[in-house]
């Protein structure tokens, strides 16, 4: 399973957080930066994944939804709204198995699972999943989930 993280660049490359894309053997495939650019890298980096069968989960952050600290994760700077594609998800969605987005953080475990399970199963590929700050910023009570409900999916006939 190949993931992308995110690292921080020296000097002026440290106003852009880089993301490296990397198998499990850490061999590095794909870079890319949080900038407009970011949204093409993204979706080059998505092709290159799709086609190779990679087993990929991609999680994007998207814009806060509300300002001046209504929720924790509020927008604090005028250029988050400015950055924000209208539909971020179109841009990778025809190069993933699933795209989706985390609204709530009581469904963060599950969303995550379901989209991992979609990116390691037969035929493997991306799995896209996007929140917003105050999502990620939400507190709420730990809980758990069995594993087993996760596993990826065999191939299966087709019916008739």
């Amino acid at each position: 399973m190949a993931a992308i993280r995110s690292t921080s660049g020296s000097s002026l490359q440290s106003l852009w957080p880089t993301a490296t894309l990397e198998c499990q053997d850490g061999h590095r495939l794909f870079s890319f930066t949080s900038t407009l650019a970011h949204k093409r890298s993204v979706k080059e980096s998505t092709m290159q994944a799709s086609a190779m069968c990679l087993s990929t989960f991609i999680f994007a952050d998207l814009c806060p939804y509300t300002q001046s600290g209504k929720l924790p994760g509020s927008r604090t700077e005028y250029m988050h709204w400015l950055q924000e594609a209208r539909d971020e998800k179109a841009i990778v969605r025809q190069y993933c198995r699933d795209t989706g987005e985390v609204r709530t953080g009581l469904n963060v475990k599950q969303t995550v699972g379901r989209a991992l399970q979609f990116a390691s199963s037969t035929p493997k590929g991306p799995a896209y999943i996007a929140s917003a700050r105050e999502v990620l910023a939400q507190e709420i009570q730990l809980y758990s989930l069995e594993k087993d409900q996760w596993v990826p999916i065999g191939p299966s006939a087709l019916p008739y």
